[in-house]
């Protein structure tokens, strides 16, 4: 009989045969980036070999549900691979297993299939006393499978001897490769669905990867744009002369042969942006790498960075892709596949897809491979997570074709950090020169304050009377509110602004082009802020005062402090009045403040002072962070869930920003005329739904959403609107609130403070 393994959008049956072939094409196509296209046309070729029995042919004329054709493949392999290491039978049953719900691997038990049906482990639901019928049913029609054989040896420098991985071998190194494959075969199962329903889906979903002509093409593009900077500016200045070494030394590293970890340890303000494309680009010709991954920790820096790429290269050649992005059909496609030459993403958006379980959040993954991955603003990865990210990234290195840059102004010392062999190879040629170049070129005094010389918002206020530009840093949205009450006081409301997490992204942007505006200017502009403003962000202030913080989180401050060497410029880190530890974001971060005290208070000591730009110092500051008890390991529950590789417990354990249960509110920003009008049409669109939000909408209410933690749920509910989703169970809750009462959202941002006090403004 004739069997088939899906029907169209026109209802009409696709054979099994075809649907096969065309998967085992792709995705041997796709695994072919790092070596493994035999191993992907197996998985293609039998992922689906399920669908070969009576019964499932029977779903598909809608006369039987309930029965998973998925774990079959993973059966039929498993117990027929006699020559193959079981570890290596293991992940590749596991990948087939695994296409439609998430990986599991070494926790099936391919003889007797009884233990599937855990809902967070698997998405699909299963007839498991037919599993193993269907399996040796369907391998009477499969009995070339020995054909594979020989060339799924490939697959076993990622797998590794069984023996020796129980000796100790890493067993992130499996994952990572089980995530790269099933990657592959998601993609090339849904792509080749679609190309049945639309045949110019491929022409439409897959721009062309980068190529030598369109490389040199850009590198052109690049040289073009810089020199309309170069020309434009005085380059006989000390910074400006920094930056050109900046972008020579990044193009001189880019042209070395051979894939490698490398970073680039430049100070803030020398240019990156541009010198970071340089390498990416030079490293692309060299190693005909695919694409370029431009990783972000930031959504304030993302918009500014992917709109400066795309003024370079076209609208078409960039890819923004972070949780606010609007996407089109077209550019969605682009976002689920990563399929652009050059992608801007933020690191939790690259990250939870590196260390995913589910086949939905992996069928991106393997564009990843023969690719440049330059993370910028390294120093932010957090060191619950370190050892294992560090990891994972040195596999793409090392089995994956790719080369990995870390950019920083601060780069941490991973070498103190006990578990990380950490091997990188330096773009800068000379750091330590360039630091101390940059320090006379920027000519700013960044004074810390003795630890018992404390201040409060009404003393700030006073410290640069003198200035009609200055920026306050703090570490709490509670204080910076308090700064920006004593400024309006102090300078007057026209003159004054206030930037925290509490605003929302469209608020964020208006006020930073406002800053950049009056700096530009020189009209006056008094800013309080916290950290929203330290990274990324190209602002100059003449001066400006920066609460006690991380010492990185300090040096990236004083980046905002007279960035091009302009005049004298000055910062003042101070110990705030209030300092336990319910005035820190956590107990993390003020165990790092309190770390820049000492190391400053011993300096002072010694006759010296703490200097941000300090190799040093920072070296310094890094090996004791490393050390301490909060910082030199991954959580144990990470640790746990990758070595006994638990893929659904990773994926669950692994978080760059701790935003579990954070609650999403929708709010009125009415400063901005375009964001109130989605506002409005979005409440219109909720009150006929009775309240009830789709994808979409979320999506669109991207730019007027502030997300707060879940502590605050009581004052949430007191003033909001829960909004809900329809589900195939029915009408579910959702962590999605509206805001109609105005009142409780200002030029402070979302205030749930005074629910039920009144304002205290």
């Amino acid at each position: 009989m004739e069997y088939y393994a899906r029907k169209d959008k026109n209802g009409n049956l696709e054979t099994l045969e075809h649907h096969s072939k065309l998967v085992a094409q792709k995705t041997a196509e796709y695994a072919a980036l790092f070596g493994c296209s035999k191993t992907g046309e197996l998985c293609g070729d039998l992922h689906d070999c399920g669908k070969h029995t009576q019964k499932f042919q029977e779903v598909l004329l809608s006369t039987k549900t309930k029965v998973d054709h998925a774990i079959v493949a993973g059966i039929l392999i498993y117990n027929n691979f006699s020559t193959i290491p079981s570890s290596t039978k293991e992940v590749i049953a596991g990948v087939c297993a695994a296409h439609h719900s998430g990986l599991r691997c070494k926790f099936y038990d391919y003889e007797i299939p009884t233990d599937y049906n855990a809902p967070e482990l698997m998405m699909v639901s299963n007839d498991y006393g037919d599993a193993k019928e269907n399996a040796l049913s369907s391998q009477k029609e499969y009995e070339n499978i020995v054909e594979y054989e020989k060339p799924v040896i490939e697959a076993q420098k990622y797998c590794g001897n069984k023996k020796m991985y129980e000796l100790g071998s890493v067993p992130g190194s499996r994952m990572l490769f089980a995530r790269m494959l099933l990657s592959c075969l998601v993609d090339a199962d849904y792509s080749s669905a679609a190309s049945v329903d639309d045949p110019e889906y491929f022409a439409k979903s897959e721009l062309l990867p980068l190529s030598g002509l369109t490389i040199e093409k850009m590198l052109k593009q690049l040289e073009l744009y810089r020199n309309g900077i170069v020309q434009s500016t005085d380059q006989t200045t000390r910074m400006n002369v920094l930056r050109g070494i900046v972008y020579r030394d990044a193009a001189d590293a880019g042209k070395n042969p051979g894939c490698g970890f490398y970073t680039m340890t430049a100070p803030t303000g020398t240019a990156k942006t541009l010198a970071i494309m340089k390498f990416a680009l030079e490293k692309a010709m060299v190693e005909h790498h695919k694409r370029i991954f431009i990783v972000l920790p930031f959504l304030s820096i993302i918009t500014q960075n992917a709109d400066e790429y795309k003024r370079i290269f076209g609208q078409d050649n960039v890819l923004e892709d972070d949780s606010q992005t609007e996407y089109t059909d077209r550019t969605r496609e682009y976002s689920d596949r990563w399929s652009s030459p050059v992608i801007v993403t933020t690191t939790v958006k690259f990250f939870s897809t590196l260390f995913a379980s589910k086949s939905t959040k992996l069928r991106r993954l393997h564009q990843v491979a023969d690719s440049v991955v330059v993370f910028d603003e390294c120093q932010s990865l957090p060191a619950s997570v370190l050892n294992c990210t560090i990891y994972a990234l040195q596999q793409l290195v090392e089995k994956y074709h790719t080369d990995v840059l870390f950019s920083t102004a601060t780069l941490p010392s991973y070498e103190h950090r006990e578990g990380i062999k950490w091997h990188a190879e330096e773009v800068i040629k000379d750091v330590k020169n360039l630091y101390a170049e940059y320090h006379i070129a920027k000519n700013t005094d960044v004074e810390f304050s003795p630890k018992d010389n404390e201040y409060d918002a009404e003393s700030l206020a006073e410290l640069f009377s003198d200035k009609n530009q200055a920026v306050f840093i703090f570490n709490t949205t509670k204080k910076a509110r308090e700064m920006y009450v004593k400024l309006i006081g102090r300078y007057g409301e026209e003159s004054c602004r206030l930037l925290t997490s509490a605003l929302c992204a469209d608020h964020k942007r208006d006020i930073i082009s406002w800053i950049k505006r009056s700096l530009k200017e020189g009209k006056p502009c008094m800013l309080a802020s916290t950290q929203s403003i330290e990274a990324g962000v190209d602002v100059s202030f003449p001066c400006g005062a920066r609460e006690y913080a991380p010492f990185s989180s300090v040096a990236q401050s004083a980046g905002r402090i007279n960035r091009n060497g302009e005049e004298d410029g000055y910062m003042l880190v101070f110990r705030h009045k209030e300092h336990s530890m319910y005035d820190f974001p956590g107990s993390d971060y003020m165990t790092a403040s309190d770390m820049t005290t000492i190391m400053a208070e011993k300096k002072r000591k010694k006759g010296s002072s703490l200097s941000t730009d300090s190799l040093e110092d920072m070296e310094y500051y890094y090996k004791r962070l490393f050390l301490s008890e909060n910082a030199k390991e991954d959580k144990p529950e990470l640790t746990k869930a990758i070595q006994e590789e638990n893929y659904f417990e990773t994926e669950k354990k692994y978080s760059i920003i701790e935003d579990k249960g954070q609650i999403n509110i929708i709010v009125p920003y009415s400063n901005n005329k375009n964001s109130m009008t989605v506002y409005d049409e979005i409440v219109s669109e909720l009150r006929e739904s009775d309240y009830k939000i789709t994808k979409g909408q979320m999506k669109r209410a991207s730019g007027i959403t502030v997300s707060v933690y879940p502590n605050k749920k009581d004052k949430v509910n007191a003033c909001c609107q829960q909004l809900f989703m329809m589900t195939k169970e029915g009408q579910e809750a959702t962590n999605w609130y509206l805001l109609e009462d105005e009142q409780y959202y200002s030029e402070h941002g979302l205030d749930l403070e005074t629910v039920g006090f009144g304002s205290i403004y």
